[in-house]
């Protein structure tokens, strides 16, 4: 599967409206940036101007050099067709493994209730899904009831997750998604039941210090192509970029930690982690070998991960895991973690992805 790219197109007409790209309007740099940190700074914490000029960088230049799940972030303008009046915008994130996420998403308050975002968005479902975008999906604070209308009745969106506390604490997130591409393998998803008896003798949390990056290379990505599509070495580079640039890097550069495994003086596995905004501590990806899937294993390395969060006085961890790897699975359960959702086929077709979290004591 090829990756998402960003559409050639700087305008397209629909019915009522007319989408333009942003990066070919600058005087609505400032109009944006505005609008943005207004309609989100309730409802997420630590949203400053950087947020929305972070979007406009990273639409201008067609890629995000520091994301790695995020391929690239493409904002539209919205234009009435008749008027051409200035009616909002649309920021579009464009993910590996072919699905894209809508937001923020804004309408002034004279043009909402006209039936403008449902064409929008559709009309840009059918952009994406023709360059190979398989899902789309939406995240948006749950007690937004008019979004909530407008996800569940207009766009046929179903809720996949509902995440407690998530970017701002007392407000939480609800993920709702649907498939706009009729391409999907059928599912061949083997569930993952194999375990060990090998023991994990060092965790590091500066641990690209410990492991070749050659090998490095070759575990995340022969790990990772079982449940992800679109990983390859961009991919590797850019954690180990993440990592070199450190967790304490503005969040707009995604600065990372890598916890590594090791038993003896095997390499074993890798978690990923990242600050995210509002207090999250994100791990994605979480690879262990089968050989070391044990119940002592997997609780000291959350041990470990809960203790580097606490110090950087996150209030919630977040782990992804493919919903295959049945073992991990309990034993995260086993150890306080609650799942708050399902996300269908996010990343690769026929792979669920399973949303533990655990809020923590600070």
């Amino acid at each position: 599967m090829n990756k998402l790219v960003e559409p050639k197109l700087s305008v397209v007409e629909l019915d009522k409206i007319i989408l333009r790209r942003l990066k070919d309007y600058p005087d609505y740099h400032k109009e944006f940036i505005g609008a943005v940190t207004n309609s989100i700074k309730n409802d997420y914490d630590e949203i400053t101007d950087d947020f929305a000029k972070n979007l406009i960088a990273v639409d201008k230049k067609g890629y995000d050099e520091f994301g790695y799940f995020t391929l690239g972030k493409d904002i539209w303008l919205i234009f009435d067709k008749n008027t051409n009046e200035f009616l909002g915008f649309e920021v579009i994130t464009r993910k590996r493994g072919g699905s894209i996420k809508l937001g923020p998403t804004y309408l002034k308050p004279e043009a909402r209730g006209g039936g403008y975002a449902v064409q929008m968005i559709e009309g840009l479902c059918r952009i994406y899904a023709s360059k190979g975008a398989r899902k789309v999906y939406v995240t948006a604070p749950l007690g937004h009831k008019s979004t909530a209308i407008l996800d569940f009745n207009h766009l046929n969106l179903k809720l996949e997750a509902i995440l407690h506390n998530h970017y701002s604490k007392g407000s939480s997130e609800r993920i709702c998604g649907k498939f706009i591409n009729d391409n999907s393998s059928v599912n061949t998803m083997v569930p993952r039941v194999k375990s060990g008896n090998k023991k994990i003798i060092n965790i590091y949390e500066d641990g690209l210090r410990y492991v070749e990056y050659d090998e490095f290379s070759e575990f995340i990505i022969e790990n990772m192509k079982p449940n992800y599509n679109d990983i390859d070495h961009t991919f590797v580079e850019s954690i180990f970029n993440g990592v070199k640039m450190g967790i304490e890097t503005k969040y707009e550069k995604k600065g990372k930690v890598a916890f590594t495994f090791f038993s003896n003086d095997a390499f074993e596995g890798i978690a990923v982690a990242a600050l995210k905004r509002g207090g999250v501590f994100k791990v994605a990806p979480f690879l262990l070998t089968d050989e070391c899937i044990t119940m002592v294993n997997v609780t000291n390395i959350i041990k470990k991960i809960e203790e580097y969060a606490m110090k950087y006085k996150r209030r919630k961890i977040t782990i992804l895991l493919p919903v295959r790897d049945l073992n991990i699975a309990n034993i995260l359960s086993q150890n306080y973690f609650i799942s708050e959702g399902v996300l269908r086929e996010p990343y690769k077709d026929g792979v669920d992805i399973v949303v533990f979290s655990k809020e923590l004591s600070i």
